[in-house]
């Protein structure tokens, strides 16, 4: 990559609600799925709260028709936990899955935006030290294969070379301007959490408390993902893929790739 890169491409003025194909075919699409799921939980809560309110109601009811019998209140008891623990166990896991699709998503995202930003603006593999092997031109159909199998070693590369952080220093070299201060932490904290989740069955680590000291979770503690979490984390990843996709619109353009 050429880090060199003119601020003055960064600075060209952009459609706000035009997007380069990395975005259009996988960002939009998938992130509207998970919007879908963040629904549907919500749904979910606001019919429990009504089976709830119903369930409730019927407590006073049974208590003064049948004062000796309370199998009555026993089962609603029962019939309310039941519904408690089922909801609650739903939204646990929905919320706990959400950050590992948010940071597979936002990874894929950048590998595709990468590939196609090195296909319209060629020095941005200038300095690139991918190679192909004899056997790769031998299996290729085409020289264009080999050009796009360098084109996504190079993304990769570059995604496997940091994290959040990381990226958006490279990418603020490129040129890219304006991303928000609290981006990165969330970020960084949002990746830590989705390690938590497929490494430690969300379970804090001393590594995760050692890197992220402003969660106040105990070491061994679950870590349960809240709300305000989302939202936070949602922010964050909209900026960063939103400021990254308005740099390499302006500075490729939205042609065909080569």
């Amino acid at each position: 990559m050429n880090p060199e890169h003119s601020d003055s491409l960064s600075n060209t003025e952009v459609d706000p609600k035009a997007h380069t194909p990395a975005y259009d075919n996988s960002f939009g699409p998938n992130t509207d799925k998970l919007s879908h799921i963040l629904r549907f939980s919500t749904m979910a809560v606001q019919g429990y709260l009504a089976d709830m309110k119903a369930a409730v109601s019927g407590l006073p009811v049974a208590a003064q028709t049948n004062p000796p019998n309370i199998q009555n209140l026993t089962d609603i008891a029962k019939r309310v936990l039941s519904n408690t623990s089922e909801l609650t166990g739903g939204i646990l896991a929905s919320r706990e899955f959400l950050p590992v699709l948010m940071v597979a998503i936002t990874e894929a995202y950048l590998k595709d935006v990468l590939v196609y930003a090195a296909g319209m603006d060629p020095t941005l593999m200038e300095r690139s030290e991918q190679s192909a092997s004899y056997n790769d031109f031998l299996n290729a159909t085409s020289l264009a294969d080999v050009i796009e199998q360098l084109r996504r070693q190079w993304a990769k590369t570059f995604i496997d070379s940091g994290g959040p952080a990381a990226w958006i220093k490279s990418l603020q070299k490129m040129g890219a301007r304006g991303y928000r201060t609290e981006t990165i932490g969330a970020m960084e904290a949002l990746w830590g959490v989705r390690h938590l989740i497929i490494h430690s069955s969300s379970l804090v680590t001393h590594e995760f408390a050692r890197r992220h000291p402003n969660f106040p979770i105990a070491v061994g503690s679950r870590f349960i993902v809240n709300t305000n979490h989302l939202k936070e984390w949602f922010a964050a990843m909209y900026d960063f893929v939103e400021v990254t996709d308005r740099y390499f619109l302006s500075r490729c353009g939205s042609g065909r790739q080569s």
